[in-house]
């Protein structure tokens, strides 16, 4: 992928599979996609959090009708956020 990226940066022909072309693209465009791509990607993790705070997150996930990770993800999101 970053070698297909620094190709059409440069102006060159990329091709991603047999017979699939992809024309050159502004630089700028290019590296937005990737940023857009880069934030869906995830990634496992192992990490030890209190038990107490992890009651809370599956209290808060029952509430809601979702899952406790998706509780946690969204918290460390919004505390990213704000530091």
């Amino acid at each position: 992928m970053q070698r297909a990226l620094e190709l059409a940066r440069s102006g060159k022909r990329v091709v991603l599979k047999r017979g699939v072309n992809v024309k050159p693209t502004d630089p700028a465009v290019l590296q937005e996609l990737v940023d857009e791509a880069r934030a869906s990607i995830t990634q496992a993790v192992s990490l030890r959090i209190p038990v107490t705070d992890l009651d809370a997150a599956k209290a808060i996930a029952q509430k809601k009708g979702v899952g406790y990770q998706a509780v946690l993800k969204q918290a460390i999101r919004d505390g990213l956020r704000r530091v």
